[in-house]
């Protein structure tokens, strides 16, 4: 209100001592959010060793009662990948090896012929390799079997 504002004015003579005073209270409201102290939020480790390792991850967590602790995280596992084409396995389980030997066999490995182990594209060209390798036996042996039948033929004439 204007009254206020008079009152105010009355307090610094200068005219520009009201500017230096509006300018420090400008700062404060926005400029010194930046500038603020933060509550210590430093944690011990509560096992293992004392250095921060692949194997020893902390979370710093704030429990309900206001006190910041140590959550230890797992390691992140990497996927089962097959064998041959070195594409991660679908169907199979993606937890960390001693996680995997408490699994059932459900979770642990797929239901077919290498199952867990190779994937379903791998599986496909073994198959398909092994039909192609006993097809070309058997073209092999009766072209054998016709070339031995001519040459039997051939010396029956003379």
């Amino acid at each position: 209100r204007k009254g206020d504002l008079h009152g105010f004015c009355t307090l610094f003579r200068h005219p520009l001592a009201l500017v230096a005073f509006s300018a420090a209270l400008l700062y404060k409201c926005f400029c010194a959010k930046q500038f603020r102290m933060v509550k210590d939020v430093r944690v011990t480790y509560r096992k293992r060793h004392s250095y921060n390792t692949r194997s020893n991850k902390i979370r710093v967590v704030k429990t309900p009662g206001g006190r910041h602790v140590a959550h230890y995280v797992a390691k992140k596992a990497k996927p089962v990948v097959c064998g041959v084409t070195g594409k991660p396995l679908a169907g199979v389980a993606r937890v960390r090896p001693a996680v995997n030997s408490r699994l059932n066999p459900h979770r642990r490995t797929v239901s077919r012929a290498y199952g867990g182990v190779l994937s379903a594209q791998a599986v496909k060209e073994r198959i398909m390799r092994a039909f192609m390798i006993e097809e070309q036996r058997s073209v092999k042996a009766t072209l054998r079997a016709k070339a031995a039948a001519a040459k039997a033929k051939s010396k029956s004439r003379r």
